[in-house]
């Protein structure tokens, strides 16, 4: 998923976020140190997702491919039946 698609998932009530690209962490630290560094659970497989962001509301996962994004620990999806407006239109 692209960065401009995530801000533009996540709702625009949010204190604050922090995004961060899977792709460039993991050339630089092997996927156990990623894993630890944003608390995810070591059997958490980060080949399906493309981002990591870290949320007023908890750490989430963007989908490499989707649209969707997971709290990696449960699986559930962040923000499902949410229709407020988007972070990105609080911004712009």
């Amino acid at each position: 998923m692209l960065a401009s698609q995530i801000i533009r998932s996540l709702p625009e009530s949010l204190d604050w976020m922090v995004l961060f690209d899977l792709s460039t962490l993991r050339r630089m630290a092997a996927d156990e140190t990623v894993r630890a560094m944003f608390f995810l659970p070591q059997t958490t497989d980060l080949d399906p997702h493309s981002h990591v962001v870290l949320t007023s509301r908890g750490t989430v996962a963007a989908e490499q491919e989707g649209s969707r994004l997971i709290f990696p620990a449960s699986g559930a999806v962040f923000c499902a039946g949410e229709t407020e407006a988007c972070l990105y239109r609080r911004f712009s």
